[in-house]
């Protein structure tokens, strides 16, 4: 049933083309009922929606479940790759101070003499 407000709009447009001897333009009077149609079946699409698609969201969740365990180990075998090179050695090191005579040797070559 439509509204009051649906109504009036209706009957202002229906008694102008009446008043001006035109042909009623039915298709543009649609417009509210068709709106309060969508509102209407709103959450029905929604739902609807969320039937079809709930599937993918559980398959997709399935496949990132163990990302994080993929992940920690690329981050631990990158920290063993960088504990490996020899930039780490110089500018890090065991006791992370690093190395003086490796940066040294690095920085100005076999010829450079400390002290």
């Amino acid at each position: 049933m439509p509204k009051r407000s649906e109504s009036w709009y209706i009957a202002s447009r229906v008694w102008r083309h009446l008043a001006n001897v035109e042909a009623i333009d039915f298709y543009p009077l649609f417009r509210p009922f068709v709106l309060g149609f969508a509102i209407f079946i709103f959450p029905s699409v929604i739902a609807l929606l969320n039937a079809v698609l709930s599937p993918t969201v559980r398959e997709t969740s399935g496949m990132v479940q163990d990302s994080d365990k993929a992940i920690a180990l690329l981050l631990k075998k990158k920290e063993e790759a960088v504990k490996s090179s020899k930039f780490w050695e110089i500018y890090v090191g065991d006791d992370q101070k690093g190395s003086r005579e490796k940066w040294l040797k690095y920085t100005y070559g076999d010829g450079y003499c400390e002290g």
